[in-house]
């Protein structure tokens, strides 16, 4: 049997999403009087697909879905505190196999129908039951139901640990069960969110053009008159529009055009994107491999200059580590980063 394991060699290789301080399309203030600013526009690399809520998902083309839709909860800024929002509380049980969610009593969907419990539990199966690429995250929901209008109870078959922040992920998106049937709401969609797709200005596979609305239950949280969205698929492209004050903001995967943006005047945000490395597969020596010797491992693992990957992958942008997880995450463990060290001789000494 052929065991699977990670070997701590890794390097992250760092995304940079770019926002400039201001820009042609922005303005600080609105003529609506509403307080927010006018317009921000943003280049994503990836197209959008179909924008009914089973096919959301939580990455590249998020931007496209969180505008449209509320989530049962949502995730603060800094990535993993999970905070109430269509959710205002909640409890487990004593086995952690039924969330019991108390939810807001005056939210409305873009087309005025009303949210409750009964909509939220019919988004929750609607997304399990599709085959959206997140479908996967309520694999152990076995129901969602209403207990009362404003009351949700979802069972698991097994507890997961993970299912509060997919509620604030893409399970957790909500639309209107008025608009599930409507084949236009694959490009035209009826969410509960702050903005509303302008039909009449958007481009499709172009260009999508958000305008705020003036019933959202939450309106401090609206920041612009318009969210405008471009799909440039090409990463030099981005760059261009960026410099160019053609977009406000937008992803660039490409570290080489750091100082050109720097020059410029727009501010980096750096994140770290991804993790880049290699695992030792038959660690069982099943097919006659070495790896069985627990010694030719650890040898492996301290011949490995990581700081030379980082510098030759990713030109210095990133941070060497020994796992997958990042710092912010519940799995990291930090004495793994130092269990390796880069050290030929101790190697040898191992192959030895």
């Amino acid at each position: 049997m052929t065991c699977r394991m990670r070997l701590a060699a890794i390097a992250v290789a760092a995304a940079l999403v770019v926002a400039s301080c201001g820009g042609d399309d922005e303005s600080g203030s609105s003529d609506s009087g509403s307080g927010r600013a006018e317009r921000l526009t943003l280049a994503l690399g990836l197209p959008s697909t179909s924008f009914q809520a089973p096919q959301g998902e939580f990455g590249n083309r998020n931007l496209f879905y969180q505008t449209i839709y509320d989530g049962l909860l949502r995730i603060e800024p800094d990535g993993r505190t999970v905070e109430p929002w269509l959710a205002t509380e909640w409890s487990y049980n004593d086995d952690n196999t039924v969330l019991t969610m108390t939810l807001r009593d005056d939210v409305t969907f873009s087309d005025d129908t009303p949210f409750n419990a009964e909509a939220a539990a019919q988004n929750l199966v609607r997304f399990r039951d599709g085959n959206g690429i997140a479908a996967q995250n309520l694999a152990e929901m076995t129901d969602a139901v209403a207990t009362d209008e404003f009351t949700l109870e979802i069972t698991l078959s097994a507890p997961n640990p993970a299912l509060l922040t997919y509620l604030a992920q893409a399970a957790g998106l909500m639309q209107a069960p008025s608009s599930f049937d409507d084949p236009d709401a694959d490009q035209w969609p009826v969410g509960s969110g702050g903005y509303e797709l302008d039909q009449e200005r958007t481009v499709v596979d172009s260009e999508y053009v958000y305008v705020a609305r003036d019933d959202y239950w939450s309106p401090d949280t609206v920041y612009y008159d318009e969210i405008v969205l471009r799909t440039i698929p090409d990463g030099q492209a981005i760059v261009a529009a960026m410099l160019a004050g053609e977009v406000n903001g937008g992803n660039v995967f490409n570290f080489q055009s750091n100082a050109e943006l720097e020059a410029a005047g727009l501010d980096l945000d750096q994140r770290e994107q991804d993790w880049a490395g290699f695992s030792l597969i038959d660690r069982c020596g099943t097919l006659g491999s070495p790896l069985d010797n627990l010694l030719v491992r650890q040898a492996i693992s301290h011949a490995v200059d990581r700081e030379a990957v980082l510098d030759g992958f990713g030109g210095g942008f990133g941070t060497v580590t020994g796992q997958v997880f990042p710092p912010e995450s519940a799995g990291f463990d930090e004495s793994l980063d130092s269990l390796y060290p880069y050290d030929v001789e101790k190697a040898k000494e191992l192959m030895a």
